[in-house]
Order: C-alpha cells, then structure tokens, then sequence
C-alpha cells in the first residue's frame, strides 16, 4: 500500500505541540497518524477490498479505498484506527511499569504522546461528527446488538452443519433469509438470482448484505446478472458454466470478464462455479480466473490420471531395477 506524505506534514506536527522545539513529540504525532490510518488499512484488507493509498498531511491522515462494503463492514473499518491506537497505548504503558519512565528528553515525549495526548485524540476521533471515525463507528454498536440477539438458534431447533442453504422459489423474504443465517458463522445463504415470477432478488441480495449476512447468488447464466449481484453486495456469484453453454454462450469468457469486473472495481464477492459437466471444464473455469470450483466427485480421478504420468513411473521403476542389477553384477566382479 502506498504512503503518501504532503510537504506541510510537519507543519502539522509543529501546531500539535504549540510551535516548541519537541522533536520527540513530532515523531510520535506522525508515527501515531500513521498507526492509526494503519489500523484502517488492515481491516480494508481483512475485508478484502482495496486500499488505494495512506496519506499523512498537515491536519492528520487518511487511508483511501475503495470497494463494496456493508455497513457492518465500514463500521468495523472505522473502529480499526482507534484500536490500534488503543494498542499502541497499551504496549507503551506496559514498557513504561516495567523499565520504568525514560529520563531522555526525546523519548519522555514519545511516551507522552503515546499514553496522555493519544487518550485525548481516540476520544475526539470517536465523536460522532463528520469527517471524524465516530460518524460510522458507532452505527456498527446496534448491529453488533441485533447480530449477537440472532445467533442463537431458537429452543428445540437441531443443531445444523450447512455452509450453505437456498430459500425457496416461494419464500424470497428476508426473515427466511435471517432464520438460516442463525445456523452458524460461516452460513452463506444461497439465494437464485431470480424466480419463476421473474422477480429479482437484488433488492433482497442488497438488503440481506446490508445486515452483514452472507450471499451465495445462485443460478447465474450471464455477466449482467453476476456484477448486479456483485454490486448488490453478494459474498458470492455462482456462475452455471454447464448451462451458460447450453445457451450457445462461452462459459470462460463469461467468467473472465466477471472476475476482471470485479478486480477492476475492486469488489469482494468471490466467483463460484458449477454446473460441471467435464473435466475440461474444470480446466477452462480455473484459467478464466475463478475462485471456487464445485467439482463432481467422478471427476477427481480423471484429473490426477494421466497415462504418460503412468508410463513415465513405469519407466522410472524399469530404470531402477535395471540399476540395481548392474550394481549387484559390479559388486560380483569386485569381489564385495
């Protein structure tokens, strides 16, 4: 990730100590800045979404990025700079009970600046007015409410291993959506991209993300539909190779243009594939860039056979025994 310093940086840190000769100070407002942007980043990253660049400038910083975040997720991003400060104040408190206060002038600033003034600037950046990290932060504390009331399953339901489950053609609703998310952490719900009313589930896709629930969008047949679910904020596009094909279409093409769609706008959703109907098709979706493949279980074996992989291990097998005899002859004629 690039860090980007304007030429008035320093000024800022001149004003934030009053325009006295503190070069600890400087130091550590720059250093506690950039941890902070720093913490932003991570989380971007966690999220896998594209972080474009940090920068340090005279009133602060900023960690650019871009892509299709929920809600939930912005608020966590916003919360990442605040923690790390809340680290860092940690980690210098803890050094400081245990070799005691530095007595060298330039590190007695640093400390200050990472324990006192760093206090002071997690409570100001936590205040719910913008551009401030407060404004979205706090938006994730009612979620993170709602998420922790919805885990647990109702009295009486069985215990369920699904990673993924559809809603049926008749049950497009978000209530059924929320019911099976329950199921566990890791449960995406698979929802068709759309029915046989011809209704979209985009606005359900959009609405269910926003929740922080993961998306399969499922039955997917051409690129439009994959960027609308993509856009939408689907955890997943599941793109029906088999049947793009028989609709006259080119699979790969397909799958290439949504994966570089996707990777040009910097979005997270990631690209399943199914629909299986042969090995090559394994082959031609793992070249067009997808990142899962929903492979047949009778197709496993043909893709590791190869019948020169087994000639070749025949020869090599050939090769040893006629080494090992000669070895044996030669040790004969040596009198070993």
């Amino acid at each position: 990730m690039p860090i980007r310093i304007h030429v008035l940086t320093p000024l800022g840190a001149l004003v934030f100590t009053g325009f006295r000769f503190a070069p600890g100070a400087w130091v550590g407002f720059l250093l506690l800045v950039l941890l902070h942007e720093m913490g932003h980043a991570l989380l971007v990253m966690r999220y896998r979404l594209r972080v474009s660049s940090i920068d340090l400038h005279a009133y602060g910083g900023l960690c650019r990025w871009s892509g299709q975040a929920t809600d939930w997720e912005r608020a966590v991003i916003a919360w990442g700079g605040v923690v790390a400060q809340a680290a860092l104040w940690a980690v210098t408190v803890g050094v400081v009970a245990v070799f005691g206060y530095p007595r060298d002038m330039f590190a007695r600033e640093l400390v200050e600046v990472f324990t006192r003034t760093n206090l002071w600037l997690m409570l100001i950046n936590l205040a719910p007015f913008p551009p401030l990290d407060g404004v979205e932060a706090w938006r994730g504390v009612g979620e993170l409410r709602r998420r922790w009331a919805s885990r647990a399953p109702p009295a009486g339901d069985p215990p369920r291993s699904e990673t993924s489950e559809s809603i049926p053609d008749t049950k497009l609703s978000p209530e059924e959506a929320r019911r099976i998310a329950t199921w566990g952490k890791h449960v995406s719900v698979k929802i068709p991209i759309t029915n046989t009313r011809q209704e979209s589930a985009i606005p359900l896709i959009g609405k269910l993300s926003q929740e922080g629930i993961g998306v399969n969008a499922t039955a997917i047949l051409s690129f439009n539909q994959a960027i609308l679910a993509a856009k939408a904020g689907a955890t997943y596009v599941s793109i029906f190779a088999g049947r793009v094909a028989d609709e006259g279409n080119d699979p790969a093409i397909v799958i290439q243009n949504v994966r570089r769609w996707l990777d040009d706008w910097g979005l997270s959703a990631h690209i399943i594939v199914g629909s299986i109907r042969t090995v090559m098709d394994i082959q031609n979706a793992a070249l067009a860039g997808t990142h899962i493949i929903t492979v047949p279980p009778q197709f496993l074996p043909k893709m590791v056979d190869h019948r020169y992989s087994r000639e070749t291990v025949r020869q090599f097998v050939q090769d040893a025994e006629k080494t090992i005899t000669q070895m044996a002859k030669s040790r004969a004629a040596a009198g070993v």
